[in-house]
């Protein structure tokens, strides 16, 4: 039996609608608490906005990534443009990446 984090993985493929709805699926699937009824309510609308978010792209991690992706861009380019770092062509990166593929 696949793990919970197969299951997620198999999940984030799926285009963003079809996450959506096994969201609100899983969602409805929780236990009811009889001594909070609201309870589900808050829980739900609060992972329904975090899943918006992720669908929307507004999602805070998002952001912290690509601000991070953004720092080492400059700090590579700073060193090209500094001369600090070695350049190869296209054909020699793939050559390259096809060995370390292979184990090479």
């Amino acid at each position: 039996m696949a793990s919970v984090e197969e299951h997620v993985q198999a999940l984030l493929q799926l285009p963003s609608e079809d996450r959506a709805r096994a969201v609100q699926l899983l969602l409805e699937s929780l236990d009811r608490d009889p001594e909070d009824p609201e309870a589900d309510a808050r829980c739900a609308a609060e992972l329904i906005g975090r899943a918006r978010a992720v669908i929307d792209g507004t999602d805070e991690v998002k952001h912290r990534v690509e601000q991070a992706w953004a720092v080492e861009i400059e700090r590579r380019l700073s060193r090209i443009d500094a001369g600090q770092a070695k350049l190869v062509s296209m054909d020699e990166a793939v050559i390259r990446l096809q060995r370390a593929a292979r184990g090479q």
